[in-house]
């Protein structure tokens, strides 16, 4: 974060112009299949409270902000952490239309990644 004394305080217009944008989403083209789809960073906090994560993935969520690898200790823990990237995916991704879980799920692990690493504010 930059500091200066020249800085000029953004206006309320382009913080609803930013919000507007951010709701548009942006394409980006998955490096590993080429696949291009138009995704949003969604707060996961908001993901879960709008029902888009499923409540009994909250636990999970929690421990993986808290200690980024989701605390994995059992082959539970594991299928809980896959289906938390899961539902995060397909609530974020917003085009193509229709995609499920099962789609998600087939993705190349890469392509995951980097829609994960899209939405907690990467490129």
């Amino acid at each position: 974060m930059e500091k200066t004394e020249q800085q000029n305080i953004s206006s309320l217009d382009d913080f609803r112009k930013r919000a507007d944008d951010l709701k548009k989403g942006e394409l980006v083209t998955l490096s590993e299949s080429q696949l291009t789809v138009r995704l949003t960073r969604n707060n996961i906090a908001n993901l879960l409270k709008d029902g888009r994560i499923p409540q009994n993935l909250a636990p999970v969520a929690l421990r993986i902000q808290s200690d980024g690898n989701g605390g994995i200790t059992s082959p539970d823990d594991v299928i809980q952490v896959i289906d938390f990237i899961n539902h995060t995916i397909l609530a974020c991704i917003m085009e193509p239309n229709g995609l499920t879980l099962e789609d998600v799920n087939d993705m190349a692990e890469n392509d995951k990644a980097e829609i994960m690493a899209y939405i907690q504010g990467g490129t």
